[in-house]
C-alpha cells in the first residue's frame, strides 16, 4: 500500500509536466485516484503470485500427493463454478458484475492452496476488469473515467477476501494438524501415545486385511535406578536416546508407541515369528551397544527386556489381551536376568 501511494504521489508530481503528456494539472486528484488504484489491482494480481510461488520441493511434494492420491471431478467444481461467474460477468455486464465470481472465488479458496488461489484470482481480476472496462468505454469515455477508480477498488476488494481467506483457513489447516500431532503424540519421545496406538491397533484388527500381526513390548532395564542416581533429566535424555535406536530400526509402517513411564510397543503386520524376533534380537543388540553419552561426557549404557507375542489374523483375541500376553512375556525375560528376549506361547 506504502509502495503503490508513493508511486502515484511521484506520478502527479512529475508526469503532468511533462511534454506531451496525457495526465492534466486541472485533475490531479482523478489522475491521482487512476495511478494510485491501477498500481493496487497490479499489486493484488501480481504479488501474490511471487510470494506464493513454490518451491522445487513444494512442487515435488505437491505431485507426490496428487499421485498418492485419487483424483476426483469434484476437485474441479469450485473452477468450473468461476468460469461460469466469469462468463456472466461478460454477458451481463454492469456494476454488479463485480460480485458474480466472488461466491466462487470464496469456494475456490477454501478448496486449493494458496497458489493456486493467487492465480484464480488474478485471472479473474483481469478478465472482469476487462469485461468492465468494454462496458464503460462503449458506453462513454466519460463514464469510463468517473467510474474506473470505483471499478479497481473494487476488484482489489474482490481479489484480496479470497486471499486472506485462503491464507486463515490454511493456518487453520495447519493449526489443526498441529493440535491433532501433539494429541497422537508422546511430547517427550515423539512416539505415538498408548490411545493413538489403541485406536489404529483396533483399526488393524478389525479390518484384518493382513496375514498377521505381531506385538513387541519393550521396557528399559532398571531405569528408575537410573533416574535416582543421574536425575530425571537423565532419564528423559535416555528415554529419547532409546526411542531413537528404536525408530532407526523398525519399519516406516510399524507402530511405535510409548504405553508407560519406560515401557514402549511395536506393532507389526505381516511379519512371520522368525521375522519379529530377528528385529527384536536387532534392537536389543543395538541398544546394548550403543551407549549415551552424558552431558559430564560419561558413557552410560543400558539395556531391555522384551516380550513377544504373533497372532494370525482373523483372531478373536483384542489388542488388550495380545498386549498382555506380550506384557507377560516381558516380564519372563526380567525374571530371566533382564536383556533378553522372550516369546509369549
Amino acid at each position: 500500500l506504502g509502495g503503490c501511494l508513493a508511486s502515484a504521489l511521484f506520478a502527479i508530481a512529475t508526469v503532468p509536466y511533462l511534454s506531451n503528456t496525457f495526465m492534466s494539472t486541472q485533475r490531479l486528484g482523478v489522475d491521482f485516484g487512476m495511478w494510485w488504484a491501477g498500481e493496487i489491482v497490479n499489486c493484488i494480481t501480481i504479488l501474490p503470485i511471487i510470494l506464493f510461488f513454490p518451491t522445487f520441493k513444494e512442487m515435488g511434494k505437491y505431485l507426490k500427493n496428487i499421485k498418492l492420491n485419487q483424483f476426483h471431478l469434484t476437485k474441479l467444481l469450485p473452477l468450473i463454478a468461476i468460469v461460469i461467474s466469469v462468463t456472466f460477468t461478460h454477458i451481463f455486464t454492469g456494476p454488479g458484475a463485480l460480485l458474480y465470481p466472488l461466491a466462487a472465488l470464496i469456494w475456490a479458496a477454501l478448496s486449493y492452496p494458496i497458489f493456486i488461489v493467487a492465480i484464480i484470482n488474478s485471472i479473474v481480476c483481469l478478465v472482469t476488469y476487462h469485461s468492465l472496462t468494454y462496458f464503460y468505454l462503449s458506453d462513454s469515455s466519460s463514464a469510463y473515467l468517473s467510474t474506473t477508480i470505483s471499478v479497481r477498488i473494487g476488484l482489489c476488494m474482490l481479489g484480496f477476501a479470497p486471499l486472506v481467506l485462503c491464507i486463515i483457513t490454511s493456518n487453520r489447516r495447519e493449526l489443526y494438524k498441529k493440535v491433532l500431532y501433539l494429541a497422537n503424540h508422546d511430547s517427550l519421545t515423539n512416539t505415538i501415545n498408548r490411545r493413538h496406538l489403541f485406536e489404529k491397533g483396533e483399526r488393524y484388527l478389525s479390518e484384518a486385511k493382513s496375514h498377521s500381526v505381531s506385538l513387541v513390548m519393550l521396557d528399559l532395564d532398571h531405569f528408575k535406578r537410573m533416574n535416582d542416581q543421574y536425575g530425571h533429566h537423565t532419564g528423559d535424555l535416555v528415554l529419547k536416546h532409546f526411542s531413537q535406536l528404536v525408530e532407526d530400526n523398525i519399519r516406516s509402517n510399524e507402530l511405535f508407541a510409548r504405553v508407560g513411564g519406560e515401557e514402549f510397543l511395536i506393532l507389526m503386520m505381516n511379519t512371520t515369528l522368525q521375522e519379529t524376533q530377528a528385529i527384536a534380537e536387532r534392537i536389543r543388540n543395538k541398544i546394548e551397544l550403543t551407549p549415551m553419552q552424558l552431558p559430564q561426557g560419561d558413557l552410560l549404557f543400558i539395556t531391555t527386556s522384551i516380550g513377544i507375542t504373533h497372532q494370525s489374523l482373523p483372531t478373536e483375541l483384542s489388542l488388550q489381551n495380545i498386549i498382555n500376553l506380550a506384557d507377560r512375556a516381558l516380564y519372563r525375560s526380567k525374571a530371566l536376568g533382564r536383556n533378553q528376549i522372550t516369546i509369549a506361547s
